[in-house]
């Protein structure tokens, strides 16, 4: 299970000193606001078993826990995974003269998501997902 000490270790082998710089109460409120998405966004959908012990599982809590601290180790102000983006929001650049912009996706309501979480997690989900990537 992803706990504080897993976290600073997790960062500390990829060259992130964030989380060593956050106070224990920033951290671990990082971590909490990191499983409830990964839960909420993830774990929700999976298909058939999984192991909530997974390296995998812990490491896409990880992940999601440093997006939810500033670079000096502080909390966020509000939850990073929690932002919500409208459909003008959903957005990609086609094309560069006279700058053009077209819309993907048609939910009217998206969710931040991370390429990496989405690779380590991607063995337990069914179907297809398409992501917006903000992270």
């Amino acid at each position: 299970m992803a706990d504080l000490a897993g976290l600073r270790a997790y960062a500390l082998e990829r060259g992130y000193n964030t989380p060593a710089l956050a106070p224990d109460v920033d951290a671990e409120a990082a971590l909490v606001r990191a499983s409830d998405y990964i839960l909420a966004e993830y774990v929700s959908g999976f298909s058939g078993e999984y192991d909530e012990t997974s390296p995998n599982v812990d490491a896409a809590i990880y992940e999601a826990a440093l997006a939810e601290l500033n670079v000096d180790g502080t909390l966020r102000t509000g939850s990073f995974w929690g932002s919500v983006y409208t459909p003008s929001d959903r957005k990609v650049l086609v094309g560069v003269g006279d700058i053009t912009w077209q819309v993907v996706g048609s939910d009217s309501r998206a969710m931040p998501v991370s390429s990496r979480i989405d690779a380590l997690l991607r063995h337990y989900k069914g179907g297809s997902t398409t992501w917006l990537l903000r992270a």
